[in-house]
């Protein structure tokens, strides 16, 4: 089933961005969603960062309320809602128009990307009408957030590996020059004392 498509297709090494986008096509193909969203969560200021998205306006993506985790739904999940699915979005009143439903979206389902170390962001599918989606397809949304999710944690842990070991190397060639130096002004030093001490046997005059 899907389940086993989307684990082969994140198994293949591509960019992080490419799988993204190759994740969300797939599942708004599959469910026949008119728009799609993905975006992680930089815990440093709880802000969402888009990755990819699909069939949405740039109106809709540069959005102040879709930026912030506790600022709309796609944030929700992040900050600790349940998956869910919203329905009837633009009879939600003047008060809290959401950007999706200016855009003609009157059904949004929010999905954690997460992995067992925690939440790295979150997906959205955007319909313009009810999708009728199951319990099971709610089950099976969740679970591809959590593929995705162990993906990106694998490739986050694999890059703060290489941020280690560049700054292991960077020490060693620190430490190697600061030696280098050590021996060079020690060399110096000597051949400073062995001059001073030539000098001093030379004969003064008269």
């Amino acid at each position: 089933g899907m389940l086993y498509e989307m684990a082969d297709f994140l198994a293949h090494p591509e960019a992080l961005e490419a799988q993204c986008r190759g994740f969300l096509q797939r599942v708004l193909t599959r469910f026949g969603a008119e728009g799609a969203s993905l975006r992680v969560l930089d815990p440093e200021d709880e802000r969402l960062h888009l990755v990819v998205a699909e069939g949405l306006s740039a109106a809709q993506l540069d959005s102040p309320q879709c930026l912030r985790a506790h600022g709309c739904r796609c944030g929700s999940v992040v900050a600790g809602d349940a998956p869910v699915v919203w329905r009837d979005l633009r009879s939600e009143g003047p008060r809290r128009v959401l950007e999706c439903a200016r855009n003609g979206f009157n059904a949004l389902a929010v999905f954690r990307i997460a992995s067992p170390q925690g939440v790295l962001g979150s997906y959205a599918l955007h319909f313009r009408e009810d999708p009728h989606l199951s319990a099971a397809d709610s089950q099976l949304l969740e679970t591809l957030g959590m593929q995705l999710g162990t993906v990106l944690e694998n490739a986050r842990l694999a890059a703060r590996q290489r941020l280690l070991a560049v700054g292991e190397e960077r020490k060693l060639m620190a430490q190697g020059l600061h030696d280098s130096l050590a021996q060079s002004l020690n060399f110096l030093n000597l051949q400073v004392q062995m001059l001073d001490k030539a000098l001093q046997q030379v004969p003064h005059p008269g």
